[in-house]
């Protein structure tokens, strides 16, 4: 079994390693061009490989009894399969908003919702501020997708808008792991604390300035709200 999980982590790494290469390539590229949608692609196969091998190293924290690291991997798959999910949707349905915002969107929502309350109640129960901080990210995913569903954006560049706010849960997550995997072993155990935390909220700060910015930059133009 040992050599299983060694085979998967490994696998995990280096999806994730391809991942992080691949997002920084697609973000240095001119945006819309063939060589963006093609290194964007890459990203996504490699962000599908760290999805795929996740819950498979959560069911070996289960076996091991550690249920708690089991349930915030499955939790992590959760909220990063929903950025890569919504970031994939937000441009094969860009001619049909109607159709963006449908029942698999509210669906991933109250999944969202319901995973963030019940990732909180863990973070309570194990008394850790690193899983009760984490968890505000399904509460306000899963909650910000049910407004959206009900207030559907109607100009031209709204797939833009969140295509790019995706985009950058996706990298959020991409640099979580980097920090809290591969920085954290070359970082001093007396800073391994302050490390941990900058690891995690550090990306989810910066991921969302940025989400804001390149959304008015690249997505700009009138909003017009719909009723749903």
């Amino acid at each position: 079994m040992k050599a299983l999980y060694d085979a998967i982590r490994l696998a995990h790494i280096l999806a994730g390693t391809g991942a992080l290469l691949a997002f920084w390539t697609t973000a240095a590229l001119r945006k819309g061009t063939p060589l963006h949608r093609r290194t964007g692609t890459a990203y996504m196969v490699a962000m599908l490989g760290v999805l795929v091998t996740s819950p498979i190293l959560a069911a070996f924290a289960y076996a091991g009894g550690r249920w708690i690291l089991g349930t915030f991997l499955l939790y992590l798959v959760l909220i990063t399969g929903t950025a890569v999910w919504l970031a994939w949707h937000a441009i094969r349905k860009r001619r049909d908003v109607a159709a963006h915002y449908g029942p698999a969107y509210r669906a991933i929502a109250v999944v969202n919702l319901a995973g963030g309350l019940g990732m909180f109640a863990v973070g309570t129960y194990a008394g850790s501020v690193l899983l009760g901080g984490m968890s505000i990210i399904g509460v306000i995913v899963g909650g910000q997708m049910l407004v959206g569903a009900q207030r559907r954006e109607a100009d031209a560049r709204w797939w833009v808008r969140r295509h790019v706010a995706a985009i950058c849960g996706c990298g959020i997550a991409t640099h979580i792991a980097f920090m809290n995997i591969g920085l954290s072993h070359v970082i001093p155990a007396d800073y391994a604390q302050l490390v941990q935390m900058l690891g995690w909220f550090g990306p989810v700060v910066i991921g969302n300035v940025a989400g804001w910015a390149l959304g008015r930059k690249y997505g700009s133009g009138r909003t017009v709200a719909q009723a749903a």
